[in-house]
């Protein structure tokens, strides 16, 4: 399988990079190919910055472009306006979903909010 881990940052300790790690960790020892997005963003070094819609944007590209087939959702991931959005992309692509806690298949999320997000700025 082709897993991205979807979950949680802004609000978490460290950005939790531990527990998108741990779970990259968890799929590859089971020889899954893993895009984590923390890995992703910060490949070029843990200074790199860029917007909200800019990490969300490289991120959907990525899970686009790598072919991925399956989702690990860490707990949490409902409070993320970006993995909402990852996670609707794979209901709609017809993904497989994972427990990224514990590589545990789950059925897909029958709904999912996806307003409450970013601010949109202001047409000029």
């Amino acid at each position: 399988m082709r897993v991205y881990i979807a979950g949680p940052m802004r609000g978490v300790e460290e950005y939790n990079h531990p527990a998108f790690r741990r779970a990259a960790d968890r799929f590859r020892a089971l020889g899954h190919f893993v895009l984590n997005p923390v890995e992703i963003n910060h490949a070029d070094g843990e200074g790199v910055s860029f917007s909200p819609e800019e990490y969300l944007a490289r991120d959907i590209a990525m899970i686009l472009s790598a072919k991925i087939n399956a989702i690990a959702l860490l707990t949490g991931w409902e409070r993320s306006v970006g993995a909402r959005l990852e996670a609707s992309i794979g209901v709609t692509l017809g993904f497989r979903f994972f427990d990224a806690g514990t590589a545990v298949g789950i059925l897909a999320p029958s709904s999912i909010e996806i307003c409450g997000g970013y601010a949109i700025p202001p047409i000029e």
